[in-house]
């Protein structure tokens, strides 16, 4: 098992021990950022990068950050990349501190995150799920972690999407999940439709085509449409030789199950968690060994909007995709109209 994970609680980012859940050290954050927003592991257990809020000169900017932990878990200096601040529109809640998706290559060579603005959205919010809007047409981006350059993927022009939760796995395959508005499922590729609603999937991008169309360069691993006026989004993380995935598959606002599926087809190869432990919710991150799956446990969604006090909706537990065992963490999913929460190995 991986020895540790880093985290990322209402702006702050923390090394904890996997095992036990226990607070190794603080990141600390650069007196210029406001937040750190997100974070991703790359395969050697030991590199991570984080999303951090820039709020000089009245624009809100995303800038990305390197941080190696010794083998005790002790941070090093946390350096920025190359690469222009990423200039997103302002959140729209009042305290700021929102969830930025982003994932990064397991040789720690690219970035992935998308382009839009980052919803206050964490696990169990009363925010969720998100449906796609007139203005949020988000975009997914490859940045290349040396130089800062970048690459973009768009669905068609009139698309309102948004996309969140992403992973790598072998051979520059992306997953991602995607809520996209006059959208159907065709042929296991995105399709436009005029008159079509929302569609909600967990799809992969092969980043390798470098071709810039979405629907184009993507397949459809599963996908839902709307029961009635409630749309529950598959969550979903590749794994590392691509081949499959592991994803929160929706039952009921209740309950779910966390699957392993078939990337090519999207048949089901083995149930893992059922009931009411598989509620959806961000994040979940797997290791690079393909050994555990973190994902939040039990997930509570109460409806609280009119308060800022921060309640508990669950907690973080690691999943053994070999035995099935679940272990719960003492890492609180704490969930605050203005707070955030990000994991990763």
């Amino acid at each position: 098992m991986p020895p540790f994970i880093v985290t990322v609680s209402d702006g702050t980012a923390a090394v904890v021990a996997a095992g036990s859940g226990r607070t190794v050290a603080a990141i600390p954050r650069p007196a210029d950022i406001y937040a750190y927003e997100g974070v991703s592991g790359a395969a050697d257990d030991r590199t991570f990068i984080l999303a951090g809020a820039d709020l000089s000169g009245g624009h809100w900017r995303t800038v990305f950050f390197r941080v190696l932990l010794d083998a005790a878990g002790k941070p090093g200096p946390v350096r920025q990349l190359p690469g222009q601040p990423w200039v997103v529109p302002t959140p729209v809640i009042s305290g700021g501190w929102v969830d930025f998706d982003l994932a990064v290559s397991p040789d720690g060579s690219e970035l992935a995150f998308a382009s839009g603005t980052p919803f206050p959205s964490g696990p169990g919010t009363p925010y969720n799920p998100p449906l796609p809007t007139a203005g949020a047409n988000e975009r997914i981006v490859v940045q290349d972690v040396a130089t800062g350059a970048r690459r973009t993927w768009a669905p068609w022009r009139s698309a309102n999407a948004v996309i969140s939760q992403f992973s790598w796995g072998a051979g520059g395959l992306l997953g991602y999940d995607i809520v996209l508005a006059h959208a159907v499922v065709s042929g296991g590729t995105l399709a436009y439709r005029a008159r079509a609603g929302n569609v909600a999937a967990f799809a992969v991008l092969h980043t390798e085509a470098r071709g810039g169309s979405l629907a184009t360069d993507s397949h459809v691993v599963t996908a839902t449409t709307p029961r009635g006026t409630v749309l529950y989004e598959p969550n979903g993380v590749l794994g590392p030789d691509g081949k499959v995935a592991y994803v929160q598959l929706p039952r009921s606002r209740q309950a779910g199950t966390i699957a392993e599926v078939s990337v090519a087809t999207g048949r089901t190869i083995r149930l893992l968690v059922s009931g009411y432990r598989a509620r959806l919710g961000d994040p979940m991150s797997i290791d690079a060994g393909d050994r555990f799956l973190l994902f939040p446990l039990a997930l509570r969604h109460p409806h609280v909007i009119n308060t800022q006090r921060p309640f508990l909706v669950g907690h973080l537990a690691r999943l053994s995709l070999r035995t099935g065992t679940v272990t719960g963490l003492r890492v609180p999913v704490i969930d605050r109209i203005n707070g955030n929460f990000d994991a990763a190995w």
